[in-house]
């Protein structure tokens, strides 16, 4: 054999020397493949912690365009699909594993979103609870802020115990114990309450500057003061808190309580805890008139009360209309009167455009965490809901503040040593509406819906009956008018359950539209791979010595069903086979056979141009079998048995 011949061999195995800028851009765009690829996996998961649910038209539609890309990338015309020589970039070697992977991982991605899109959304926020924890840390807290700043993003809590409490008797009520109230609206969140401004108003209106530094204790010790008074002893409530990581930076008292709180002592450097005393809300009944232990003071509490309502009428119904344009058009679009009509409103309004869940996912930077929440995602916790109503009841003209802290259920107290006991982890902390109420200063007012959905508001004085016929009203009215917060509901909830009833083309549309991509995916990636498996076989043929080479021969000749006789080392086998295939004459297949026979039995091995001319004549075997082939014969043979 001539080195011309040889040449044509190694040509196989050998990289061009001579890339060029064909070469160059080649494996450019081929690293660029790789990237679209992980690109695609990577929307999948970013996607769901942003809180975008991918269509699955577009996902199928991503797999097919990987596909597409992989192959044009790696077809040269006039050539098998892969090519002979090898590319620049990665390799086939590399290049057709990691492209299979990223396609499986595209497809088993594609059928997870499509047919159990909440488990998919539940692994992936699981496995964002683990790393947002370890990035934490331990004793971190639940990322729901006791202060003013509105969470981003979803919310995992760990069952840290944040508060430890003690009580004489067990609470029969919800109690809301409040470490933070928000003062002005600054986007994203809310500053602190400025109640010492507050304090300095109130003594321009009553005249009472000299007495100023009074107004603070009587202004946080008023109702609780009021209602011992007209109630007499025995209603009071005390409570003891302390505070397991020995943080005392936050202080978190129940309504209805008096100004003051003591320290219940020391262990070391370490305070035990504090004290205070409070009343539930079934337990309050102010009355203006009538005798009173109070004498003069109370009086002054009636001055005092009269000072508050209009201060606080002014400081808590600010909303800036600038930062928050869609809910201002939104209010203004739904005109409601009275505290009732408003609470209503606001109610049905949550209900309808919005649901509860711990994983909502993250908004745009340039977008308002409020509005985003009710207006586009219409998914999220707590703090959501609870600032969307006080900048509502707000925009209504309802003195409204946003606060945040422990709501700890009557269920979580246990009798233990004569005392009633409760450890107030992080699954507590929660986020909710207060307003000013004339018999009652700053009441809760709960406007996050409970697990299966329902909203229970209620506030004293609230005629439940009146404000279920308001929100049926609301409700038969066609409620709240959604403009850009439209959204399906029943859609929504579909889709969650794993099916999507958003269709044009039958019941079905999504799934026979995926099913078409992957089809036609595989049509075009199918060769792809077949081709490789058919080229791998070829470079393993090439590696192999002479008498392996000589044995794959054989094996062709009988799966094409020549020679069933025969086994190759007899001496009519080059001469039959000559006349089978006129192609390759008999003296070529004799030097073939002569230097197989010497590869077992002589002494001395064959050369390596020996070895390279009975891979030639593999090769020209094979093609002159496959060249007698025709049709579908011919591509099973070809990709399937590899040959």
């Amino acid at each position: 054999m001539g080195r011309k011949e040889i040449r044509f061999l190694d040509d196989d195995r050998e990289e061009g020397t001579g890339r060029g800028k064909k070469s160059r851009l080649l494996a450019i765009l081929q690293r660029l493949q790789i990237f679209s690829c992980l690109l695609a996996e990577g929307a999948l998961i970013v996607g769901a912690l942003y809180g975008r649910k991918l269509n699955a038209v577009v996902l199928g539609g991503l797999a097919a365009a990987q596909t597409a890309l992989w192959v044009w990338l790696h077809w040269k015309p006039g050539e098998s699909i892969l090519g002979r020589k090898k590319r620049p970039g990665y390799g086939r070697e590399r290049s057709v594993p990691i492209g299979i992977g990223l396609w499986a991982v595209t497809f088993l991605a594609l059928a997870a979103v499509l047919f159990r899109p909440a488990a998919w959304y539940e692994a992936v926020y699981l496995a964002e609870g683990h790393v947002d924890a370890m990035l934490r840390g331990p004793g971190s807290g639940s990322g729901l802020s006791s202060a003013g700043r509105i969470n981003r993003g979803n919310l995992y809590r760990t069952g840290e115990v944040r508060l430890e409490l003690e009580a004489a008797q067990a609470p029969a009520e919800p109690l809301y114990l409040r470490g933070f109230s928000g003062g002005d609206y600054v986007g994203n969140g809310w500053e602190a309450a400025d109640e010492e401004a507050l304090f300095v108003e109130i003594a321009d209106i009553l005249d009472w500057k000299e007495w100023i530094g009074m107004i603070g204790g009587m202004y946080y010790s008023m109702y609780f003061v009021l209602n011992f008074d007209m109630d007499g002893e025995g209603a009071e409530r005390q409570l003891c808190i302390a505070h397991p990581d020995g943080d005392y930076s936050s202080i978190y008292t129940p309504y209805y309580s008096r100004s003051r709180w003591y320290w219940r002592g020391r262990e070391g450097d370490r305070e035990e805890g504090y004290e205070c005393e409070y009343y539930e809300r079934k337990d309050m009944g102010i009355v203006w008139d009538g005798e009173t232990r109070l004498g003069e003071a109370r009086e002054w509490y009636r001055s005092l009360q009269g000072a508050c309502l209009e201060v606080v009428e002014d400081a808590y119904t600010r909303v800036p209309e600038e930062l928050l344009p869609r809910l201002a058009a939104f209010a203004e679009e739904n005109p409601r009167e009275g505290l009732e009509e408003v609470t209503a409103f606001i109610g049905y309004a949550l209900q309808d455009m919005a649901s509860y869940t711990l994983t909502p996912g993250r908004p745009p930077v340039n977008e308002d965490i409020v509005e985003y929440f009710l207006f586009d995602n219409g998914e999220g916790y707590c703090q959501h809901f609870a600032a969307a109503a006080t900048l509502l009841y707000r925009l209504y003209g309802i003195p409204a503040r946003y606060a945040s802290g422990y709501l700890v259920q009557p269920s979580d107290f246990r009798l233990q040593d004569g005392t009633w006991r409760a450890e107030v982890t992080d699954m507590s902390a929660h986020a909710w509406t207060e307003i000013f109420l004339e018999d009652y200063g700053w009441t809760p007012v709960e406007v996050t819906p409970a697990a299966d959905g329902q909203l229970a508001i209620s506030y004293p004085g609230l005629d439940s009956d009146l404000l279920r016929s308001l929100t049926e009203r609301e409700r038969l009215g066609g409620g709240a008018e959604k403009g850009p917060a439209g959204r399906d509901r029943e859609a929504e909830e579909a889709w969650d359950e794993g099916y999507s009833v958003l269709f044009d083309m039958g019941e079905h549309r999504d799934l026979w539209l995926v099913s078409g991509s992957c089809l036609f995916c595989f049509v075009l990636f199918g060769p792809v791979a077949l081709d490789d498996r058919r080229l791998r076989h070829r470079d393993r043929l090439r590696q192999a010595d002479c008498k392996e080479v000589y044995a794959g021969m054989m094996g062709l000749l009988h799966a094409a069903g020549y020679f069933p006789d025969l086994q190759g080392w007899e001496r009519e086998f080059p001469e039959r086979a000559a006349e089978a295939f006129p192609e390759l004459a008999r003296e070529e297949l004799c030097r073939q056979q002569k230097i197989v026979m010497r590869d077992v039995y002589g002494e001395i091995l064959p050369g390596e141009e020996e070895a390279q001319y009975v891979r030639w004549m593999y090769f020209r075997m094979a093609e002159a079998v496959l060249g007698r082939m025709k049709g579908c014969r011919r591509l099973l043979f070809r990709y399937w048995k590899g040959y």
